[in-house]
Parts: structure tokens; C-alpha cells; sequence
């Protein structure tokens, strides 16, 4: 029987080695079949589901603000719209924030 001295000077046998080894091997592929798993799946959703990866389009006609009420309350009237398709149109005397409209991404009209 052949004995190794690892680092802290304990002697161990050839065979017990070659198990830790091949146990540290199929340690490592586990761990990088489940990382593989884990990408798979986020790739497939992410496939399946491309309208939740895309902004929503809503307000076809455009819209005009009159008041700051109004663009106050774009965000709750409009829940989720991220683009308009149509114009936007700000109007008002009292309108000095337009902090809600934030979320708008695109607007396709003037």
C-alpha cells in the first residue's frame, strides 16, 4: 500500500485519495449541471413570455392634460402603459410637474 502526506502531514492511503477525487469531480458536475438547469429554464421563459419583456402600448387616439390632477393621476388611470401610441398634448396654466409621466418610454405621436 502507498501512503500520501497531504499539507497537514497525516499519511493516507492511495485508494482513499483517488475516491476523494473522483467524489470532488462529481461534486463539481452536479453543482454545474443545476447552474446549467437554472440558465435553461430563465432562457425558456424568457422565449415563451416576450409581450413581459416589452413595453406596453396603450392610448391609440393620444391624450391631452388639462389639469395637474390629471398627469398626477396618468400612473393609476393607466396602469402599466409604457408607450403611447398616440400624441401627447400638455395644456394648462397650474401644470408644473410632470414627474408622473416618468414610466412613459415612447410616445408616437407629437
Amino acid at each position: 500500500m502507498v501512503l500520501f502526506f497531504p499539507c497537514n502531514g497525516t499519511a493516507v492511503s492511495r485508494d482513499f485519495f483517488i475516491v476523494f477525487q473522483r467524489r470532488n469531480k462529481y461534486l463539481w458536475l452536479y453543482y454545474m449541471n443545476r447552474i446549467f438547469e437554472k440558465v435553461l429554464i430563465i432562457t425558456i421563459l424568457a422565449f415563451l413570455f416576450p409581450p413581459l419583456l416589452q413595453s406596453q402600448h396603450c392610448l391609440p387616439e393620444g391624450i391631452t392634460f388639462y389639469t395637474q390632477e390629471q398627469i398626477d393621476l396618468f400612473p393609476s388611470n393607466y396602469p402599466g402603459c409604457t408607450a403611447i401610441d398616440g400624441g401627447v398634448t400638455v395644456t394648462g396654466d397650474f401644470i408644473q410637474n410632470l414627474d408622473s409621466l416618468m414610466g412613459l418610454n415612447t410616445i408616437g405621436g407629437s
